[in-house]
């Protein structure tokens, strides 16, 4: 028996509720039943499937592979197709739209289970690959590659809304102590944890990095200077809060330096914002450590 959640998006009526007791017979899970492309996506964004079954001809301005495509850049969720429609075009379509699988109906319940099966299969492999690629070993937090694409995407994002967009750069305070006074896998558990709080912290929206060494950035969407300040001297105090014990040594307390920038008001591009606030840093850990200083204003 399975316990996969599975969503199915078909228009005939009769169909999806003999679909959905073969599947339920086999073990999964269904979300819902929905017979248009948005009703799809809103079921999608509340209570997320693990698969879609999707038909290529169903209800709404939006077919089946238009809402396949959406499905994929958006929730990165797989989706099999179950049509009657085999025809050339409908299968370049298809296949250019991201999809995990392509039934034609009728089918049968073996030829069904096994798609699924494939396709969830897949699915984790692939989301297990791209763990990996975007995550710093050490920390999980984000590495600083899948940061350098998302920073340049939230960026865009915050210019098209005239929003703000704000990031926090972070330096442990004094780091070298732990490695030198209690050895490096002290220091790599002080890493360790700071990087779990900061997890702990942030909004689901707000994306933590370690940027390198001790350095780790937040980058918090729809957040103004005044509001990123106030976070950040959360973050600092909460870090001073920490009692690190590794193999029942205490390690001192653990205070960080925190450098504040906001997009537009203190830089207007990515790499400006990485100064800015690496300029900020500087200054917190010039004037003393364990505090946080605000970017300058940019001066046009």
């Amino acid at each position: 028996m399975t316990n996969e959640k599975i969503l199915i998006v078909e228009d005939e009526l009769l169909i999806a509720r003999d679909l959905s007791q073969k599947l339920k017979g086999i073990g999964y899970q269904i979300v819902a039943i929905v017979s248009s492309g948005q009703a799809a996506l809103d079921v999608i964004d509340k209570n997320p499937p693990d698969l879609v079954l999707m038909d290529i001809v169903i209800k709404g301005d939006r077919d089946g592979i238009d809402t396949t495509q959406v499905i994929n850049e958006k929730f990165g969720i797989p989706v099999i197709y179950i049509t009657a429609y085999a025809d050339d075009a409908t299968l370049d379509r298809a296949e250019k739209s991201g999809a995990y699988g392509y039934i034609l109906k009728p089918f049968n319940d073996r030829e069904l289970h096994a798609s699924i099966k494939l396709a969830l299969h897949k699915a984790q492999k692939y989301k297990a690959l791209e763990y990996q690629s975007t995550r710093d070993a050490l920390t999980t937090l984000y590495n600083r590659h899948y940061f350098q694409e998302a920073l340049y995407q939230e960026r865009l994002k915050a210019e098209r809304q005239s929003s703000c967009l704000s990031l926090l750069m972070l330096d442990i305070d004094f780091f070298k102590r732990f490695n030198d006074t209690f050895g490096h896998d002290a220091g790599d558990y002080v890493l360790r944890e700071v990087g779990a709080l900061l997890k702990r912290l942030v909004r689901a929206s707000d994306i933590v990095c370690r940027y390198g060494g001790e350095e780790m950035l937040i980058l918090i969407p729809n957040c103004d200077e005044i509001q990123a300040e106030v976070i950040a001297n959360h973050v600092r105090a909460e870090c001073q809060a920490l009692d690190p014990i590794y193999q029942d040594r205490h390690l001192g307390q653990i205070t960080v330096s925190i450098g504040v920038a906001t997009f537009p008001k203190h830089a207007r591009t990515e790499t400006a914002l990485l100064k800015s606030a690496d300029d900020a840093l500087y200054r917190a850990k010039m004037e003393g450590r364990n505090r946080v200083l605000v970017a300058l204003e940019l001066i046009d």
